[in-house]
C-alpha cells in the first residue's frame, strides 16, 4: 500500500492490520441485530478487550534484562553526540553483531549508521567497507563526509591478533581523541 511505505518492517505493519480487524469487528457486531442494548454494549467492550489482552506486554517487561553499559550512558549524557557507528561492522565468527549495536542503541536513542529497526542507510555496503578500515585515513575522510563525528570501537569484538596495533593506532593517531573508554569499549571523537 503506498501510503504505508513509511512503514518497512512487518511488526509495525501488523498494528495497522490489528487496527483494520478492530474497526470490521466494531461494524460486524453494530450489524447484529441484538434488541438489548446492555448485551450490545458488553459485545462492543469485550471484543477490543480481548484484542488488547492478546497483544498486551507488560510494563518494563520488554527490555527487562535490558543492563545498559556505562559507555551508552556517556553516549546518551553528551550532547555532542548527534549521529554514531559502532564498530566492528564486519561480522564476528558469523555472528550478526550489528544486531547487538541496533539493540543496545535504546540505551541511547541517538541515531547509528548501522542502521535501525530493519533498515540500513543509502550506499551501506561500500560505506561500511570503507568505514571498516578504520582508523586509517580514507576511513576517517568517509566518516567525515557521512557527518558522524563519533565511533564506538569495539576492540574486543575484533580477532586477537588485531586488538593490540588497532588500540595504539587510535591513541597516536592525533585526529582521534577518545572521550571514554569502558574496557576494551572507546567512545572516540573525530576532530575537525
Amino acid at each position: 500500500m503506498p501510503a504505508l511505505g513509511f512503514i518497512r518492517t512487518p511488526s509495525r505493519l501488523s498494528i495497522v492490520v490489528l487496527l483494520c480487524i478492530s474497526v470490521t469487528v466494531a461494524f460486524i457486531i453494530n450489524s447484529i441485530k441484538i434488541n438489548n442494548r446492555k448485551i450490545k454494549i458488553f459485545l462492543g467492550i469485550l471484543a477490543p478487550a480481548f484484542i488488547l489482552y492478546e497483544f498486551w506486554v507488560p510494563h518494563g517487561l520488554l527490555f527487562a534484562d535490558t543492563s545498559c553499559s556505562a559507555v551508552y550512558s556517556a553516549i546518551k549524557n553528551n550532547n555532542s553526540v548527534s549521529v554514531i557507528v559502532e564498530m566492528p561492522i564486519e561480522e564476528k565468527d558469523n555472528d550478526p553483531i550489528n544486531l547487538g549495536y541496533l539493540y543496545f542503541s535504546t540505551c541511547h536513542l541517538k541515531p547509528i549508521f548501522n542502521g535501525y529497526s530493519g533498515y540500513f542507510p543509502a550506499n551501506y555496503g561500500p560505506d561500511s567497507r570503507i568505514i571498516d578500515d578504520f582508523p586509517n585515513q580514507d576511513s576517517i575522510d568517509k566518516l567525515t563526509q557521512l557527518k558522524i563525528s563519533y565511533v564506538l570501537l569495539h576492540i574486543n569484538n575484533y580477532q586477537e591478533n588485531k586488538q593490540k596495533p588497532l588500540s595504539e593506532a587510535v591513541q597516536q593517531n592525533n585526529k582521534l581523541q577518545i572521550e571514554y573508554q569502558e574496557g576494551k569499549v572507546y567512545l572516540i571523537k573525530i576532530k575537525n
